[in-house]
């Protein structure tokens, strides 16, 4: 092959550079959680542990309260409200959100105005949009057999899913057995503050497509129609970029010196068969540094970047 039959290319020249910027997604794993109940006092406090975590996880709270709208709560400093779903005066269902920080205590403490009893859950989740977490989020509530949410509509793929579940009971001696596990979805916890409730419950999955998520449901166990709350929470994964270049655009024998760089490239190049590299490539940022290619086909190369915090 001729030089003649070679593009050279320099990013570094910039020459009729077109850069198509689409979005991949890469799945949010659910890591470490743990429970708590409130301690029997005047002014009724909520102290979870904080469970294993790496600096820019997201915490999410789930936080039952007997009580309902009578309710007034008071979140540990950081916190910030996804959602309050309350049962008239019965029980309420309040959710937050956190990005970890370097350091963190050891637990957080949810101050609650009146005597009453609480019972909740932190769960570590990685992946997460921390700038923008929460995709989508509903709350319900009622009198049943089966607690039951409302539907939300995610605008993600690959959004994590997770419904919470509450009611006004306990079970003394059974703590951890009220709700069934939701179709469908993994349960993360099932906890009750005994013997007077209340009673929450965790379940996720990954919906891989954006779009509705429909009413998710638990059973209540017991065969007895108990005051329930209900919500659904869909956190938004980290995007990457994915940059598509195409070569043919770059004026004809160009040519400059360059050196590898670059940080956040994921996997090698892909693209169709018909063209041939015939040296390295290289990139900085966003500009290629170095690139020789057969002109065989015109060359449309991939590659997924994922920016650099």
């Amino acid at each position: 092959m001729t030089s003649q039959q070679k593009l050279k290319i320099s990013g570094l020249l910039l020459v009729g550079l077109s850069l198509f910027a689409t979005t991949a997604l890469a799945d949010i794993i659910s890591e470490s959680f743990t429970t708590s109940h409130s301690s029997d006092v005047t002014v009724t406090q909520l102290s979870i542990a904080r469970p294993a975590v790496t600096a820019g996880n997201l915490m999410l709270a789930n936080i039952a309260i007997n009580g309902g709208t009578s309710a007034i709560v008071t979140a540990p400093t950081g916190w910030t409200q996804i959602l309050r779903t309350d049962n008239d005066t019965n029980v309420s269902l309040i959710s937050y959100h956190k990005v970890a920080g370097v350091s963190e205590p050891s637990s957080y403490t949810w101050s609650i105005g009146h005597q009453t009893t609480a019972e909740g859950g932190i769960t570590i989740y990685s992946g997460v949009d921390t700038t923008n977490p929460i995709n989508a989020s509903a709350g319900n509530s009622g009198f049943g057999l089966t607690a039951t949410t409302t539907a939300i509509t995610t605008s993600t793929a690959s959004s994590t899913v997770i419904t919470l579940f509450g009611i006004d009971v306990g079970k003394s001696g059974d703590a951890g057995a009220y709700f069934s596990t939701t179709s469908g979805m993994t349960e993360k916890y099932d906890t009750s503050n005994t013997p007077f409730g209340p009673s929450t419950a965790q379940h996720e999955m990954i919906q891989v497509a954006a779009g509705s998520t429909g009413s998710k449901s638990s059973t209540i166990s017991g065969n007895k129609s108990r005051n329930w709350v209900a919500q659904q929470i869909a956190l938004r994964p980290i995007p990457s970029v994915s940059i598509v270049e195409n070569f043919e655009s770059y004026a004809p024998n160009t040519s400059a010196d360059s050196q590898n760089g670059g940080n956040g490239w994921l996997g090698p190049w892909s693209g169709d068969s018909g063209f041939q590299i015939e040296n390295s490539i290289s990139y900085e940022g966003s500009k290629a540094l170095a690139l020789d290619v057969a002109t065989v086909v015109e060359p449309v190369l991939s590659r997924t970047f994922i920016p650099q915090t």
